[in-house]
């Protein structure tokens, strides 16, 4: 209601300006730019890191919007009426600076300072390098030569479909409905913007009609109406696919690199030099930039893999004793066994049990039964000695191994070893043999490889509990 009262207050005082002065005309757009200002403040206070820092770059560009009404007011109030003012112009470069940062600028936790400083360099620098276009053709005082203003209207003709396009592919492939929410706001803004600017600009060339001001005022209204209402229903709904996210973010920068390497081809004749600073300043920062992505992108894969990694870890892994698990052996095996019948090569497997460790659980409680399972584990483990020697926990008090390449004589060696670790560490037991924690091991070879994996394990089994049975504290 309000914007729309201003609006009929703009139009009766276009009415009434009988000597011309648009005075009240600049005063009234002047109003409508700071209620606008204040919905992109209000948008700010409500809203989280980054879109907050988005909606701050708004508002600022937005206050140079109405620096740049003011200053034509000061020129309408002295008498002088200038399609292309110079200092509306200076404060239109830094509003158009602003929202490139806005939209162009992409935020990345691992890289978001040094990026964000990048993005500014290249943004100041596109600005100083358009304030030099611009005042190369007009002075502070503006232009009344008829080429000056269409070469100006048709540069910001250009910026602003710039601008809007960039705001529009973000709009796509923005993930979070708050993200979508600003993008919808300057988009729409940008979009009228454009068009209504495009179309009063020129019929200002031809036709000398001041109610044409009247076209400045419906962006303002886009913007203030969609700012202050929740995001529609479709926004919150809309979900983009992962593609159009990361072309929406990486083609983002490449705007911003476009925007300032045509400004610098453009002004190359005239300033050489600067030309050639913002060439060097577009190739470099640009590369940097991507530099900087690409190392935390390979940074955040490798904590995948080793994230990953150590998942594959914790799923292979007993918890217990911290060697690997039955599912680690049972893929192993597959695997060696398969080996094994390539190449001809014997493979040896043991089946161990902690001898009578139901009445150590039932004497010392399982607290220390566990102590004991990790105890056993370590010194088990010791006792292999290649790399490609496997050992894991079964279950229960039970461990296997598996020897790749291994005949029944050093599947033996292994075997007694063991046996004398677990004795030499005089682990007490009072209701074990000698009072002392033992193992039984069994012992088997495949070597017949018509056999299956199950008749192998089977095999050390009964080999186990044929060492259990001749007394326990050896193997079979």
């Amino acid at each position: 209601m309000l914007y729309a009262l201003l609006f009929i207050a703009h139009a009766l005082a276009i009415a009434n300006d009988a000597q011309g002065t648009m005075c009240v005309s600049y005063i009234i757009i002047l109003l409508v730019q700071w209620l606008t200002l204040t919905t992109a403040v209000w948008r700010c206070r409500h809203s989280t890191f980054p879109n907050s820092f988005r909606w701050v770059l708004t508002a600022i560009a937005l206050a140079f919007v109405s620096f740049s009404n003011m200053a034509a007011l000061a020129q309408a109030i002295n008498g002088n009426y200038n399609l292309v003012p110079g200092a509306s112009l200076f404060f239109g470069g830094i509003y158009s600076v602003m929202i490139v940062l806005s939209c162009a600028t992409t935020f990345r936790r691992r890289t978001l300072r040094i990026t964000t400083y990048i993005d500014m360099l290249m943004g100041a620098f596109l600005g100083l390098l358009f304030f030099v276009q611009i005042f190369s053709v007009v002075s502070s005082e503006g232009s009344a030569n008829t080429n000056d203003v269409v070469f100006i209207i048709r540069m910001f003709d250009v910026i602003g479909i710039y601008m809007t396009l960039i705001a529009g592919v973000r709009l796509l492939g923005s993930e979070s409905s708050s993200r979508r929410h600003f993008f919808f706001v300057l988009f729409s803004f940008l979009l009228t913007s454009t068009l209504l600017a495009a179309l009063r600009n020129r019929l200002l060339l031809a036709y000398d009609n001041r109610f044409l001001e009247l076209l400045l005022l419906p962006s303002f209204f886009v913007f203030g109406l969609l700012g202050l209402r929740p995001p529609p229903n479709w926004m919150a709904r809309y979900k983009p696919k992962q593609s159009i996210v990361h072309i929406s973010e990486g083609i983002s920068p490449l705007f911003r690199g476009l925007g300032l390497l045509a400004v610098s081809i453009s002004i190359w004749r005239d300033h050489p030099t600067l030309g050639a600073i913002g060439v060097c300043i577009t190739v470099i920062g640009y590369g940097v930039r991507n530099v900087i992505t690409q190392s935390a992108q390979m940074a955040n894969e490798r904590s995948l893999i080793s994230l990953q990694r150590e998942l594959q870890n914790l799923v292979v892994t007993d918890a217990l004793t911290g060697i690997p698990n039955r599912r680690a052996f049972d893929e192993l095996l597959d695997r060696e066994v398969s080996v094994a019948k390539r190449e001809g090569e014997p493979v040896s497997l043991l089946m161990i049990d902690i001898d009578l460790f139901k009445e150590y659980n039932d004497l010392y409680g399982h607290v220390r039964g566990d102590e004991c399972l990790r105890t056993v584990a370590r010194l088990l483990a010791g006792a292999l000695r290649r790399p490609s020697d496997f050992i894991g926990r079964y279950g229960g008090e039970e461990f296997v191994v598996l020897l790749p390449r291994t005949p029944i004589a050093g599947a033996y060696t292994v075997a007694r070893r063991m046996n004398k670790v677990i004795v030499d560490a005089d682990l007490s037991h009072d209701k074990g043999l000698d009072r002392r924690v033992t193992v039984s091991i069994g012992v088997t070879t495949l070597e017949n490889f018509g056999i299956s994996n199950e008749e192998l394990m089977h095999r050390a089994d009964s080999n186990l509990y044929h060492a259990k049975s001749e007394g326990r504290n050896q193997y079979a």
